[in-house]
């Protein structure tokens, strides 16, 4: 009888030996992925973080970025422009697809301003992206007050070729702290391929037979006229046509009087100028009403076109390539002709952010996005 008890303590003890092993196998691989990292950011500072990290405050293009990569379960808190009603001329489709950013406190306005330091150290996060942010002693100085790290995410666009390495370059760190490498390799890719296609399709046109384009309507610093444009236009440079306003800076505003010189075959509006009814008058109602507009060749040939928003509160990434195979539909027609615009929009998209969004996205711009407009 004894002996039987204590072959049943013993077996009694051999189970809960294994059962510790068991939970052991299970918990101290979760506990051997969580580690210490250093990064240099876009100041070149070199930051130690602990990750995956679990209580992110994401300010300025960084929440447009980790949206991307489909990493934005840790985050807390975010930017004004992040979360605001995504359904009302944001022109941001991340917000779009993730309708949750609106109920996440606000630590700071639109670019990082006014940034609520008391809020964002009471939340005790444990990593604070930043943009906006030149000074590495300012960054510095933040990350001291909170008892945060702070990583800087200023940099990274489609216009040029340092705008893209930059891109890239923080696509590749964003995916390094939040356990997203393979992600953000693959949009990486995509992307390449993606800009491969367009200039394939377009590379051999002659030059004698590329249109004259501008595009106006573009939103920079908030919503403007027809007199906004941009010299590095993304899209423009994809499908490699003549950019009127090449030369110019990435952002900026000419006078009528030189679109009149410039006289361009093709005019593409970018609808972000709708935004502009509030204040002053929209593209489109220029071109309506005004009369020193009149004579525009583009105009009077009916060659007036409307794209979505290539920025607004900081780039979009997936919008100028979307943006870019409607844009040679209308410029490159036989280039073209295997691609529906909408469809290659909706491809784009659901890429980036995981769900075809050209028709909700079009809705908050009164459905005229890649249409001929009829004046």
């Amino acid at each position: 009888m004894i002996l039987m008890k204590n072959r049943i303590k013993i077996n009694m003890i051999m189970i809960l030996a294994c059962l510790v092993m068991c939970i052991s196998c299970v918990i101290l691989p979760v506990c051997a992925e969580e580690k210490t990292i250093t990064v240099v950011d876009d100041l070149n500072r070199e930051v130690t973080i602990q990750v995956p990290p679990s209580a992110v405050v994401s300010t300025g293009m960084a929440t447009r970025f980790l949206s991307y990569l489909d990493a934005l379960d840790p985050v807390i808190a975010v930017s004004s422009n992040d979360a605001s009603n995504p359904v009302s001329l944001s022109g941001a489709a991340y917000k779009l697809a993730n309708p949750q950013l609106q109920n996440l406190p606000v630590v700071c306005e639109i670019a990082s301003v006014n940034l609520n330091e008391e809020l964002i150290t009471s939340m005790n996060p444990d990593l604070i992206y930043k943009s906006d942010i030149s000074d590495a002693k300012e960054a510095d100085e933040l990350s001291a007050k909170t008892r945060a790290p702070v990583v800087t995410i200023i940099k990274g666009g489609l216009g040029t070729e340092q705008d893209r390495n930059d891109l890239y370059r923080n696509l590749r760190l964003l995916g390094e702290i939040t356990g997203k490498s393979e992600k953000a390799e693959d949009l990486i890719a995509y992307i390449e391929t993606t800009i491969k296609d367009l200039n394939d399709r377009t590379k051999n046109i002659d030059d004698s037979a590329k249109p004259s384009v501008y595009v106006g309507g573009l939103a920079y610093k908030g919503s403007h006229g027809i007199e906004s444009t941009s010299g590095t236009e993304p899209a423009l440079g994809f499908i490699n046509v003549n950019n009127v306003a090449t030369g110019m800076p990435s952002s900026g505003s000419v006078s009528k009087e030189q679109i009149l010189a410039w006289d361009p075959d093709i005019i593409f509006i970018d609808l972000a100028t709708l935004g502009n009814a509030k204040t002053g008058k929209t593209a489109i109602q220029q071109l309506e009403s005004d009369p020193s507009l009149k004579n525009l060749k583009a105009l009077k040939n009916g060659q007036i076109y409307t794209t979505l928003p290539n920025v607004w509160s900081y780039s979009n990434m997936e919008t100028p390539l979307a943006n870019a195979y409607y844009m040679g539909s209308v410029v490159y027609p036989d280039a073209f002709d295997d691609i529906d615009p909408k469809e290659k929009a909706d491809e784009i998209y659901t890429k980036f952010l995981g769900s075809p969004l050209f028709a909700e996205l079009n809705a908050q711009y009164e459905n005229l996005a890649y249409l001929n407009l009829d004046f």
